[in-house]
């Protein structure tokens, strides 16, 4: 199956002019904090919210304690 990227990058841009209102939805963080992960180029400089900032210092303490 062959992707066509126009498509794809069409999506992806509209997705990041609606990241402000995704940020206000109960999964659109992690979507946002995901899709971040693997296209940066598309969506450098979309927020991040303080929600998952505070669930990455929770989870870099279990590590450190070795649980």
């Amino acid at each position: 199956m062959e992707i066509d990227w126009t498509l794809k990058k069409a999506v992806l841009e509209e997705i990041k002019l609606q990241a402000e209102e995704l940020l206000d939805t109960k999964h659109g963080p992690k979507v946002l904090q995901k899709l971040k992960a693997i296209y940066p180029r598309i969506f450098v400089g979309v927020p991040v919210s303080a929600c998952q900032a505070s669930e990455n210092k929770k989870t870099q303490g279990k590590n450190r304690n070795g649980q």
